[in-house]
């Protein structure tokens, strides 16, 4: 980054200033020197030439004396040196704030090093910030809260991360092999194709995360709810007899259900939309809060099912009988999943 001198600024405006100076006393003097022609007939005496250029170099130097001593001059001069000092110094603040923000690569090689070299607070300024390809090797992020940042295809493996902020966190294809994610908060994070193989997720919250193509192996600690999230978002397990599961809070979105046994299953807030759900047994579940929108419905039975507040749109299989049913038992219909969700579809 380049530094500010302000000496190099106050030199440049001097030179400046002398220099339109001199072309206005050069304009002066030759103007004298074209009138003493003119009244010698173009053959001034030797004496006459002395004294002009006498006088010449006098009312030079008396000019520079007096624009030097100008009050005005002087404070013109600063002030234009003030400017300029304090728009650079502005525009090298908002460069530091936009390389802190957003660190280069050579910026990002190691985390810790970059929090300790930038005197960062682990605690708040890592909050969103984007970290593509971090390398956290070993580091101890204990704590550190990475909520909403990016850390797309990361190595954070053997990293300490429990107890982290990792809310709303883009890990997509992060490395975090072996890594202790114990107790980490990994609501909504995005580990689509993350290696979670030998880490430790024990009591780590995923509610809402995604775990589309996530590795893990028999090694990786993590809670059976958590597993088994990760066995229907990853696995075939169409017609499993999922009856009494908790899945609530759980991203199920994409997954294939069809003719799966959910019988009184949890399903609380949980994202189902996408979800191929044809023949799926619903009978006594909850899906109170939970979003099916798009989900393929198609010969799924609700009957009995808790849909207080679950927000259905553009359903397979859902017909004008079945959805006044489903409203007069409290659920939402939007037109299209982009709309608002509070506003109910006239049947």
């Amino acid at each position: 980054m380049a530094r500010i001198n302000h000496k190099d600024i106050s030199l440049y405006e001097e030179a400046k200033a002398g220099f339109n100076s001199l072309i206005k006393q050069t304009v002066q003097v030759g103007t004298g020197f074209l009138l003493m022609l003119l009244v010698t007939g173009g053959k001034p005496p030797a004496f006459t030439v002395a004294l002009s250029v006498v006088g010449g170099i006098a009312f030079v130097a008396w000019s520079e004396q007096k624009r030097m001593t100008n009050p005005k001059t002087v404070a013109s001069v600063k002030n234009h040196v003030a400017e300029q000092f304090q728009s650079q110094s502005q525009g090298m603040l908002i460069t530091l704030k936009a390389e802190v923000n957003s660190p280069s690569k050579e910026d990002t090689e190691n985390l810790s090093e970059l929090v300790e070299k930038e005197g960062l607070n682990p605690a708040e300024d890592l909050v969103g910030m984007i970290l593509v390809g971090v390398k956290g090797v070993d580091c101890d992020l204990r704590g550190f809260n990475l909520s909403e940042a990016n850390l797309f295809r990361a190595n954070l493996s053997r990293a300490d991360l429990s107890y982290a902020n990792l809310s709303g966190t883009d890990l997509s294809g992060a490395n975090l092999s072996r890594a202790d994610l114990s107790y980490a908060n990994l609501s909504s994070a995005n580990l689509s194709r993350a290696d979670l193989s030998y880490a430790n997720l024990s009591g780590a919250n995923l509610s809402g995360s995604y775990l589309s193509l996530t590795k893990i192996n028999e090694e990786t600690k993590l809670d059976s709810k958590w597993r088994l999230v990760w066995e229907i978002v990853n696995q075939e397990v169409e017609g499993r007899d999922l009856s009494n599961a908790d899945l609530s809070n759980a991203n199920l979105k994409f997954a294939k259900l069809n003719g799966a046994r959910l019988v009184k299953a949890q399903l609380q807030s949980t994202e189902l939309s996408n979800t191929k759900l044809a023949k799926a047994n619903l009978i006594g579940a909850d899906l109170t809060n939970a979003r099916l929108l798009e989900a393929d419905l198609t010969d799924a039975d609700l009957s009995g099912t808790k849909v207080k507040n679950a927000v259905f749109g553009d359903n397979l299989g859902i017909f004008a009988t079945m959805k006044r049913d489903l409203i007069e038992r409290g659920a939402i219909f939007v037109d299209s999943p982009g709309e608002e969700a509070n506003v109910l579809t006239a049947v």
